[in-house]
């Protein structure tokens, strides 16, 4: 099966019966599991909110409110965008030169040592 951006998708379930399950009622069903997936990452990567400080669970109801609601105004700022690196390329093989040679030795050396 594919995406929306004609990415091969491999989804395990077990139910077996198409007449239950649809490839793109799964493929819905995933596409919102990763949003709430995205929303805990958020939640704990960007506000560092790894587990509710509060002591009781109305509280904790209030603070996860307000987290998401914080969450969601971070959303409206405008973020940079990662730093998107051109691949390395083919390496570049040359020889060794005497004293990178000299130093190799030195440093086997100091490993046989040690």
């Amino acid at each position: 099966m594919r995406d929306g951006r004609n990415r091969v998708l491999h989804l395990l379930s077990s139910v077996l019966s198409d007449e239950d399950l649809s490839d793109q009622a799964a493929v819905r069903l995933y596409k919102l599991r990763w949003g709430v997936e995205v929303l805990y990452r958020s939640l704990k990567q960007t506000l560092g909110r790894r587990k509710m400080l509060s002591d009781s669970p109305k509280h904790a109801q209030v603070e996860l409110d307000w987290c998401v609601i914080g969450l969601w105004m971070l959303s409206l700022r405008h973020w940079p965008h990662k730093k998107k690196d051109k691949p390395p390329g083919d390496p570049k093989a040359r020889t060794a030169t005497e004293t990178e040679v000299t130093l190799a030795a030195g440093l086997r050396e100091q490993r046989t040592a040690a």
